[in-house]
């Protein structure tokens, strides 16, 4: 199907596409009630889902019924978006080209795309019991860099705990046990009963960025992570992260 969009803000759009480039290499345009984006990553441990509704768009056109969608490699249109200057951005399918335009500044860059049959991804249904909700996720990350510097990278997951009143993000190895405690003067935290799960550390990494402002984890016991940002007035970026053996 292809489509000509224009969206308000390029900076917002570029830094929603650089946490997906971390763990994808190429996702599906699809327009559908705006930009809807749902890919899995190769190794099958995170499924992203970003959703731009269709009143964020400036312009919005689609032509043709067509059941397949431009695929675009991230690597190439991460060039693209990162020489955004805080202005107005365009996205144009062009037969086998997307355009990357910027109206604001008069520049276009092509790259290429193809065109395939989108694959169905259903969003899992999940029973999530707590919530951690921070202004600005700096301190988490800060955490998972402590994890990391002080040698737990090949020997533990990391574990989510949350409690009543508090959250604990925490590692540990035979030697050695690290744990950052988040409470409710730091963050909104919501949670039914005790609840602790494990997740990969790069995964985790991968999904965490102080561009996006305010971020939300939710979790139960021995299950999947949903991270969600807000993008712009009214999209949202969401991932699901696999949980792993404690």
């Amino acid at each position: 199907m292809e489509f000509e969009i224009l969206y308000y803000n390029s900076r917002l759009l570029r830094d929603a596409f650089e946490v997906l480039s971390r763990s994808m290499e190429e996702l599906p345009l699809k327009i559908e009630n705006g930009l809807r984006i749902r890919e899995m990553n190769s190794g099958h441990t995170i499924l992203a889902d970003l959703h731009l509704p269709e009143e964020e768009f400036l312009e919005y056109s689609i032509g043709g019924d067509g059941e397949k969608v431009p695929y675009v490699n991230l690597e190439h249109l991460m060039k693209a978006l990162n020489r955004h200057r805080d202005e107005r951005i365009g996205l144009k399918t062009e037969g086998n080209r997307l355009l990357i335009r910027y109206p604001d500044t008069k520049r276009t860059f092509w790259v290429p795309i193809e065109w395939e049959k989108a694959r169905e991804l259903l969003e899992p249904k999940l029973c999530l019991q707590a919530r951690l909700t921070l202004a600005n996720p700096e301190e988490l990350i800060a955490a998972l860099k402590d994890i990391e510097s002080n040698d737990f990278y090949d020997f533990a997951a990391v574990v989510l705990t949350a409690e009543e009143d508090r959250v604990e993000v925490s590692a540990e190895n035979v030697e050695r046990r690290y744990s950052k405690v988040f409470d409710r003067e730091d963050a909104t935290i919501v949670s039914s009963g005790r609840q602790r799960s494990c997740y990969s550390l790069n995964l985790l990494k991968s999904v965490l960025t102080t561009r996006l402002g305010p971020v939300s984890l939710e979790w139960a016991s021995d299950s999947p992570l949903q991270v969600t940002y807000q993008v712009g007035r009214g999209g949202t970026l969401r991932f699901m992260l696999a949980p792993r053996a404690c």
